[in-house]
This record gives structure tokens, C-alpha cells and sequence, in this order.
């Protein structure tokens, strides 16, 4: 028995030098070779890295969308913002040169106004409404008749009254000596007392000057921005002046040349 028992497991199982394999026996697992197992390691890693990468690059672009959508929000907002502030500065300054323009008229149609006049038409605009600190009347002055002008309002307001400018350190100082002058002769202020800006040489300053002489030229109103009167405090807000100039005739026919010659003040 145990002879032909060999026979049978020689014939069921060749040797191994023969050159053939041995089946394996049933319910046994086969294991890979250690090779297959590192490239199936390696591509589960390549996986989880794509997936890793693209899901950043998911993440990025989400996030930039989301920073763009809220620049562009608050970008429209500023927009719509800054266009109802300049529509509302554009009103008021509508209302406002539609003061001096009224203003300019009174002055067209009387022949002279005097002070007590002056005072009466302003306060009329000067209420609480209104953004004006002061409205003032500034005549164009020659230089050789400066002095008959400040003996005039001495005498009217019964105060000295001197041309002035602002000195380097915003000080209060006797104007120079130019070709001619624009100074404050009336004023009323929402403010109260104008009596201190009385004499303010406005072709002292640069701006002021430029925005008149502008106005002048061409018969429309001009504004000069970022100015000081001699009152104002070094730490108060610059104010803006609007000047509407006043001639003797008809501007409408009246060329450059004759608009100058013609001016009486602003």
C-alpha cells in the first residue's frame, strides 16, 4: 500500500526540476509578489494626491470668485455712493449760485446799493437752509484810489478800514501795493458778525485771484476752493468762494477787452 502510494503522489505531483507548476490546493489564497504590491501602494498614493490636488485648486478658485464678487460689490457700492454725494454737492451748489446770481441781478437792475441795502437783500437768503457762511459785496479797486475807498468805509461803518492780505503765517497784515485790489466792502454772515473779514484783499490769494479774473473774462460764475479769510482758525476747514461778476452795461455785447474795462466788482 504504501508503495503504490508513492507511485500515485509521483504521478500527482511531478518534481519540481520537470519544469511545471504545482496547483495550488482549494481555499488557499494566493499572495501577490512583493513587486505588485508596491505598484498597487504607489498608484493608491498617485490617486489620493490628484484628488488632493484638485480639490485645492478647487478651493482657490472658489475663493478667489468669492474675493472678486465682494470687490466688485463693494466697488458698485462705493460707486453708487460717491454718484449721490456729487449729485447732492451739485444740487446745493446749484442752490447756492442761484443766491449770487439773484444777487447779481439786484445789483443790474439798481443803480447804486448801499450797505443798509446790501444787508436787507442778503439776510433774506442767509437761514438756516442755506450752507453760505457770508455773502459779500467786492468792488475792483484801482490802486491810486485805494486810499478814497478806505476813508469811505471808515466813515460808513465807523471803524477803521484797511486793505488787507494774509501774511505767510495767516496773519492779518496791510495788502502790497498791486496795479489794483479786491477787497471785502460789504459782508453779511450766517455766522454772525462779518465785520472782521472787512478790507480781505481776495487777489491776495492765488486761487481766489485766478477764479475771479477767470470770471471776469468770461461773465460766469467761478469758484476758487481750499481758501482762508483772516477769521478763520489755521485748523478750520478751507471754505470754497463763488464769485458772479457785476459789470456797468450789457454783458451780452461786451467783448473781453471791454468786460475788463467795464468791471465793477463781484
Amino acid at each position: 500500500v504504501a508503495a503504490s502510494a508513492d507511485k500515485r503522489h509521483s504521478a500527482m505531483i511531478p518534481p519540481a526540476q520537470h519544469g511545471t507548476t504545482v496547483p495550488p490546493e482549494a481555499g488557499s489564497e494566493i499572495s501577490p509578489p512583493p513587486a505588485s504590491k508596491a505598484f498597487a501602494r504607489r498608484n493608491g498614493y498617485w490617486f489620493v494626491a490628484i484628488a488632493g490636488f484638485v480639490s485645492l485648486l478647487l478651493t482657490v478658485g472658489v475663493w478667489q470668485w468669492l474675493l472678486s464678487e465682494q470687490r466688485r460689490s463693494v466697488e458698485t457700492e462705493f460707486a453708487l455712493e460717491a454718484d449721490q454725494r456729487a449729485e447732492g454737492i451739485k444740487r446745493q451748489f446749484s442752490s447756492e449760485t442761484g443766491i449770487v446770481t439773484a444777487l447779481v441781478g439786484y445789483y443790474r437792475g439798481s443803480k447804486t446799493v448801499d450797505r443798509s441795502q446790501f444787508k436787507a437783500f442778503s439776510s433774506i437768503f442767509l437761514t438756516g437752509l442755506s450752507s453760505l457762511d457770508s455773502i459779500q459785496w467786492v468792488p475792483y479797486v484801482p490802486a491810486s484810489q485805494r486810499q478814497t475807498w478806505e476813508a469811505e468805509a471808515t466813515q460808513e461803518t465807523g471803524r477803521p478800514y484797511r486793505v488787507t492780505e494774509l501774511g505767510p503765517a495767516g496773519e492779518e497784515k496791510t495788502a502790497a501795493t498791486p496795479a489794483h485790489y479786491f477787497p471785502i466792502y460789504f459782508a453779511e454772515s450766517s455766522l454772525g458778525d462779518a465785520s472782521g473779514i472787512l478790507g480781505f484783499d481776495w487777489a491776495s490769494d492765488p486761487s481766489a485771484r485766478a477764479a475771479m479774473l477767470a470770471a471776469r473774462d468770461t461773465g460766469e460764475i467761478n469758484a476758487a476752493a481750499h481758501i482762508r479769510l483772516p477769521t478763520e482758525a489755521p485748523d478750520d476747514d478751507p471754505l470754497m468762494a463763488v464769485f458772479a461778476p457785476v459789470y456797468g452795461g450789457n454783458i451780452e455785447a461786451m467783448p473781453v477787452d471791454q468786460r475788463r474795462i467795464h468791471l465793477k466788482g463781484f
